[in-house]
């Protein structure tokens, strides 16, 4: 099985941002982040989220999404970071859409705002890891 901690590009910054409005939810998923050996940074909603993207650029390795968020959904807010990225030459950042839609519905958001990928709630420890390091596997390769 892929392991985050086999990954070729450890000396990346090792931090994420994970917006997520339900308390629970964030609580599950910075436990599961942690355990890979992440640091995580938490956003409450986009606009939030947005802020610290822009203050933070160069911390973060990737950003955790949540579909459905106040102030500015995960869509909207992948759509405004890829905007910036390109807007200002700036490297990819990886984006991960965790939502508890249809499964149709979140592949269509994700190919319209450009996510690198996405996963349908609740999310296991196991299939976060598989899809982080198969994403970290497309974007660094």
């Amino acid at each position: 099985m892929l392991n985050i901690n086999d990954h070729k590009k450890l000396n990346e910054p090792k931090k994420v941002l994970l917006t997520e409005d339900d308390p629970m939810a964030l609580f599950i998923h910075t436990k599961y982040l942690e355990k890979m050996g992440f640091e995580v940074d938490c956003a409450c909603d986009g606009k939030q989220a947005y802020e610290k993207y822009l203050n933070n650029y160069n911390l973060y390795r990737l950003i955790m999404l949540d579909g459905s968020m106040p102030e500015m959904d995960g869509v909207e807010l992948a759509k405004r970071i890829r905007l910036h990225e390109k807007e200002f030459g700036l490297k990819r950042k990886l984006l991960i859409l965790i939502s508890a839609h249809l499964r149709q519905q979140i592949a269509i958001w994700c190919q319209e705002a450009d996510i690198d990928g996405f996963e349908v709630k609740p999310v296991s420890p196991e299939g976060l890891e598989f899809l982080i390091v198969h994403c970290l596997s497309k974007i660094e390769s």
